[in-house]
């Protein structure tokens, strides 16, 4: 069967019309997880389809930007990614029981929610120990080293103290091996709301640093970070190019209405203000009635709209170091982007198609550079029949060079064959696998294709005998989106 994962138009609602009902009994475990008279922040951050480039940082944390000058790749960026419809959503509010408690809804009904809970006494002991110690704790359960290591990462990266007691719920309909940034967006979307309502706000480059920590410290994943400043600071219809960094926080912005001459904007990073320490109550604690602001904008209260035309400026993409750079390419209206991911299979890990060749050579650290540069050159350019097809090409000479894809799997092997075959005649220019599990697929095509995609789709399910998930559209990132204080 094939899922289409719901779009970004109803989610919001949905998972404040779950949260509020929890003491319906739908889920025993979560009668009276939340409370009505403690205030409830709710955050959202989109998952992050990776269209060309690296998903995966290089074994140290230093990787040189390489860049093209005869096509501008160093403006661009090694990498290209979209922040998709679907995303994660978390609500966090603050107890008075001196526990951390994180309970991740199911996507089904039938089934029981994901429950974790430990004293935030042990928590606060955890955040003095080595990174490896907190990894070791933490193993056994990725999806509150992933929200529990936020509030540990802020208070030793930041000095933002933890807080006393948390309840956080959180929702996602992504598959985790899709390679759809489902981790990105788990990592964001808490840590969003956790820091709202603690009343210290982070701006985007901090938000995916912590973001970045978390997932390489606490979880021990090797992410060069592109996929976190994707779901931070993504734009709704908007592709995000970026050059591979060392640190999220230095990263620097630049619109491709820039002209060249202007090029990047270095960007100095804010003063984040006196903080509370470690083991101190913060100078100012976020309460019932008060109403937390970041760079000067209110946190929204329920019944108020969502503050989703907040762009990212400087301020929010913060740092002032050079190590990254990031460039906002809009997409055009007649082109759209498709992420298919399959149900893994034993036999997949060892599976590989001829059509694929293996890595490129240490040498090149980021070969497909120059591709991203030339396709969001065509990108800004008029888009027709001969502008869809040379995408299309780009598409698959960056893949050819990617280096940190994983081999193509079975499943993915049938579905890139089905969607190549049908070809432009059904609207579709452009197929690849992308990331290191080798069951994604990224799909290009017009806008009208999307029948054609979840045709294809179905019918490689039925064949395969497994699931087929798809993801497509484009929404805020987790700055600009903002949170909802209930």
């Amino acid at each position: 069967m094939t899922t289409a994962i719901p779009p970004a138009s109803s989610d919001v609602d949905d998972f404040v019309s779950l949260a509020m009902s929890l003491d319906s009994g739908v889920w025993p475990t979560l009668q009276g997880f939340l409370v009505s008279y403690y205030p409830l922040v709710v955050a959202r951050a989109p998952s992050v389809l990776t269209v060309m480039g690296a998903g995966l940082a290089a074994e140290r944390d230093e990787l040189p930007a390489a860049a093209s000058p005869d096509h501008g790749a160093g403006r661009y960026g090694s990498s290209l990614h979209l922040p998709l419809a679907q995303a994660t959503l978390a609500a966090a509010q603050r107890a008075d029981d001196r526990m951390l408690a994180i309970a991740q809804i199911p996507a089904d009904s039938e089934q029981a929610p994901h429950v974790f809970v430990m004293t935030m006494g042990e928590l606060q002991d955890l955040a003095d120990r080595p990174y490896a110690e907190v990894r070791a704790r933490f193993q056994a359960d990725p999806l509150a080293a992933r929200v529990a290591g936020g509030l540990i990462v802020l208070q030793r990266e930041h000095g933002i103290w933890m807080g006393e007691s948390w309840r956080v719920l959180i929702r996602s309909h992504l598959p985790e091996g899709g390679d759809f940034g489902a981790a990105a967006a788990l990592e964001a979307a808490a840590l969003q709301a956790m820091v709202n309502l603690l009343g210290q706000p982070l701006d985007g480059g901090d938000l995916a640093h912590v973001c970045r920590v978390v997932d390489r410290e606490v979880v021990g994943g090797r992410c060069a970070g592109a996929e976190q400043l994707t779901t931070a600071l993504g734009r709704k219809d908007q592709l995000l190019a970026v050059r591979t960094p060392t640190d999220p926080r230095s990263a620097r912005v630049s619109d491709p209405a820039e002209t060249e001459t202007e090029g990047l904007r270095e960007v100095e990073r804010p003063s984040v203000g006196p903080v509370a320490r470690s083991g101190d109550r913060p100078q100012r604690e976020a309460r019932s009635g008060d109403r937390p602001q970041r760079d000067g904008h209110p946190v929204a209260r329920s019944g108020d709209r969502p503050q989703r035309d907040r762009r990212p400026t400087a301020q929010q993409t913060g740092g002032s170091g050079l190590a990254a750079s990031l460039a906002f390419v809009p997409l055009p209206p007649t082109v759209r982007f498709w992420g298919l991911a399959t149900d893994p299979a034993p036999a997949d890990a060892a599976a590989t198609e001829a059509s694929f060749p293996g890595p490129t050579g240490p040498e090149d650290r980021h070969p497909t550079a120059d591709c991203v540069a030339r396709l969001c050159r065509v990108l800004e350019g008029d888009i027709d029949d001969g502008a869809l097809g040379e995408l299309g090409r780009l598409l698959r000479e960056g893949h050819e060079l990617d280096s940190s894809r994983g081999a193509c799997s079975a499943g993915a092997g049938l579905l890139v064959k089905r969607l190549r075959d049908a070809g432009p005649a059904r609207g579709l220019y452009g197929v690849r696998t992308a990331g290191p599990t080798g069951g994604t697929v990224v799909v290009l095509g017009r806008t009208d294709a999307d029948a054609a995609v979840r045709e294809i789709a179905a019918s490689c399910a039925a064949e395969l005998g497994r699931n087929v998930d798809i993801v497509s559209g484009s929404s805020a990132g987790a700055c600009e989106f903002g949170c909802l204080r209930l």
